[in-house]
């Protein structure tokens, strides 16, 4: 449903499944945010990210993809692309001048 608790998105921007297939990961950008779902029963299981500029923080987060590993990797409009484990721990980033200066 539409909205900032959990489970909910204001703007779901792209979505990736986990190499298993037993994790949906959806980032949306207006709550910053990385959900993750049971594909197969649509159940929430967490998130992860929040609107900020320090380590593992978003800044209009637009992309995702997920590695072979199952490491996740966001993209933001306005800052670094990030890569995290697939439980959502900040691993590094890269990129940091943002789209325009990469």
């Amino acid at each position: 449903s539409q909205g900032s608790g959990p489970g909910q998105m204001l703007r779901a921007h792209g979505l990736e499944f986990s190499p298993d297939g037993r994790r949906l990961y959806v980032v949306d950008v207006d709550n910053n945010r990385v959900s993750v779902f049971d594909p197969r029963s649509g159940q929430f299981l967490f998130a992860f990210g929040k609107k900020g500029s320090g380590t593992g923080e978003f800044r209009d987060a637009h992309g995702i993809g997920v590695a072979p590993d199952g490491d996740v990797i966001v993209s933001n409009y306005y800052g670094p692309v990030q890569r995290f484990t697939a439980d959502g721990k900040f691993r590094f980033e890269f990129a940091p001048s943002g789209f325009r200066g990469w």
